[in-house]
């Protein structure tokens, strides 16, 4: 067991664990953040008007990234064939969410419809 997640109820926190902990275990009590109540490393941050515009600030100080010719035309070519392939394989998925959830899932669909109902 390497989580154990309770909520506090007036004040107490009360904890069923499993039988195999053993009386005398050390345990460590961490406080999850809240949504106003982050931390980035040592600081914690907030979310009042002030602490996002420190935020957007802070974004608009970054360097942009630089890509070379090449790592482009690697990035153009590896989205090219992502593309082809969901294109290859695009009927296959369907047929199996069609499987998954019932022969008439996709006809609901019109360009999908003939093909699902082609079956019946």
């Amino acid at each position: 067991m390497d989580t154990i997640r309770t909520t506090v109820h007036n004040g107490r926190i009360d904890v069923h664990v499993a039988a195999d902990l053993p009386d005398g275990t050390e345990v460590e009590i961490r406080i999850s953040p809240t949504s106003a109540d982050y931390k980035l490393g040592d600081r914690i941050l907030d979310d009042t008007p002030e602490a996002i515009e420190a935020w957007i600030k802070a974004v608009r100080q970054l360097e942009p990234l630089l890509i070379t010719p090449e790592e482009q035309a690697a990035w153009d070519a590896a989205e090219a064939q992502q593309k082809q392939w969901d294109k290859d394989h695009f009927f296959d998925r369907v047929d199996r969410l069609a499987k998954d959830f019932g022969r008439n899932a996709s006809c609901s669909i019109p360009a999908l419809s003939m093909r699902c109902c082609a079956k019946d």
